[in-house]
């Protein structure tokens, strides 16, 4: 007599699903999908402080009973291969975050993979459709980090982490071409403002006030984005501090020029920092994607990297920066 057989691979997937969802925050809710051809197995709404903030992504399990490795020491790896073009597109043009789980179904260890970035630093292959490969390093291993909350222990800070870096990527890279793009400008408004009477006050409305302000906080984002330390005040701070020693009864002005020059003093090395990590990002990590989707800043970058004056390699961000710092100096 014949019966059906269910297949060992569908075994290891539900044991599979079964660790990833055990490995999750008890907070953070799961959303199965009940058709899984198309590359997604469930997504993931993240739940901050018991509040649900829309905050999704999108994950996709690859699940073995032996994981077989690549590479040495901290470079180890696991491979994904045979992903279709056409799911790589649909993962890459999804409105949120996407990433791939590796389970090993022995030894319950969890991998993963942010699929975007790895697509971004892979771009050349992705557009012509021959990245079908997906490396998932060792080291980006998903389990409980001594993170504590409410006596609680969080899993997956390193994952939350590449999460945020995902989310706010479409305004990260608006704000790399606009720094790219006014760069000379911020830097000498901010010179032009340095050792005036620190008395004198600036309207808001203004257009370098606004100017000011704006590079501020576009810093701060940039900062904050690439892993520099931000420590500088806030503008709430600098604006307080400014009325409380000119203001009055008759001046309710909120920048003056003493927070203006100090403003610049303390911004002038975060640029310079922020520079030698853009120009790793789009000459290196991720050239080709900026080559191709950003292609005026890749070229401002690029040309100034292949210009030599007096046998010294140039450099756009770096010279400009340090120019302007000699002014203020």
């Amino acid at each position: 007599m014949q019966f059906p057989q269910r297949p060992k691979s569908h075994v290891i997937e539900d044991i599979s699903f079964q660790i990833f969802s055990e490995a999750l925050p008890d907070d953070w809710i799961i959303r199965e999908v009940t058709k899984k051809d198309y590359g997604i197995d469930c997504y993931i709404e993240i739940c901050e402080e018991n509040y649900l903030k829309g905050k999704l992504f999108v994950a996709q399990l690859k699940s073995s009973e032996n994981i077989v490795m690549h590479g040495n020491g901290d470079k180890k790896y696991v491979s994904c291969s045979g992903i279709n073009p056409a799911t790589m597109n649909y993962w890459y043009y999804l409105p949120m975050p996407v990433f791939l789980f590796f389970v090993n179904i022995i030894t319950k260890d969890i991998f993963f993979q942010d699929i975007k970035r790895f697509i971004r630093k892979n771009f050349h292959d992705f557009i012509e459709e021959k990245l079908s490969t997906i490396k998932i390093p060792l080291n980006q291993k998903f389990e409980p980090i001594d993170v504590q909350q409410n006596n609680k222990i969080l899993n997956g800070i390193n994952l939350f982490i590449l999460y945020h870096k995902e989310f706010y990527r479409s305004k990260f890279e608006f704000m790399v071409n606009d720094f790219i793009s006014n760069l000379e400008h911020r830097l000498n408004v901010l010179a032009e403002h340095d050792h005036r009477d620190c008395f004198m006050p600036i309207e808001a409305g203004e257009p370098d006030y606004i100017e000011l302000i704006n590079t501020y906080k576009s810093m701060e984002f940039l900062c904050n984005y690439l892993n520099i330390r931000w420590k500088l005040k806030s503008l709430s701070d600098i604006i307080k501090e400014g009325k409380d020693m000119f203001g009055g009864d008759y001046f309710d002005y909120e920048l003056y020029e003493k927070q203006i020059s100090e403003m610049g003093a303390a911004l002038f090395p975060k640029f310079r920092e922020v520079a030698e990590r853009l120009n790793s990002l789009i000459l290196d990590k991720e050239e080709d994607y900026w080559r191709i989707i950003y292609t005026f800043s890749w070229k401002v970058l690029q040309q100034s990297k292949n210009t030599y004056h007096q046998g010294i390699q140039g450099d756009y961000l770096l010279d400009t920066i340090a120019s302007y710092t000699k002014l203020i100096g």
